[in-house]
């Protein structure tokens, strides 16, 4: 998916405590899954003075994919970016539709499923007792993902 040309940041978001909670490059990944917004460009929803929730002209919401393989090509190591969609969730900034998943088939090749994100508005609320958590949910299937496909590299490596 390309990257959009530009993102707008409503102010009430660089106000927030949840923004504001961000590091550096925390601030930098949740900007990259701002680019990635399509939006509604006609229709009734669409008007300059819009004052509705920033969220809904976004007609990929619930779709947006950002992999640890793209992550990378931006600069982000592996650990970086999975403390930051940590975080990210934490305050409210995305939430995760569908939890994706790496691993390793017999074959030896490496298949896994994109996770699916959605810019959320939760943060709105971050730090007040009317916000709604979320985390993440990990993986504890065994013998699957990245920590069993580098387990399985260190295993060749100490065999030869």
């Amino acid at each position: 998916m390309s990257r959009s040309v530009g993102v707008y940041y409503p102010t009430k978001l660089l106000d927030s405590k949840a923004y504001n909670s961000l590091t550096l490059k925390q601030i930098k990944i949740f900007t990259e899954f701002l680019l990635k917004r399509q939006f509604q460009t006609k229709g009734k929803k669409h008007k300059k003075s819009y004052s509705g929730s920033f969220t809904d002209l976004i007609t990929n919401n619930g779709k947006i994919t950002f992999s640890y393989k793209e992550a990378e090509k931006y600069g982000f190591t592996r650990p970086t970016f999975r403390a930051a969609i940590d975080k990210l969730v934490e305050v409210g900034l995305i939430d995760i539709i569908k939890q994706g998943f790496g691993g390793i088939p017999k074959d030896g090749k490496i298949t896994g499923e994109c996770s699916l994100y959605a810019i959320s508005e939760r943060w709105i609320n971050y730090g007040t007792p009317e916000f709604i958590e979320a985390k993440r949910n990990k993986d504890k299937r065994q013998g699957r993902g990245w920590s069993a496909y580098h387990a399985k590299k260190k295993l060749h490596v100490v065999k030869d």
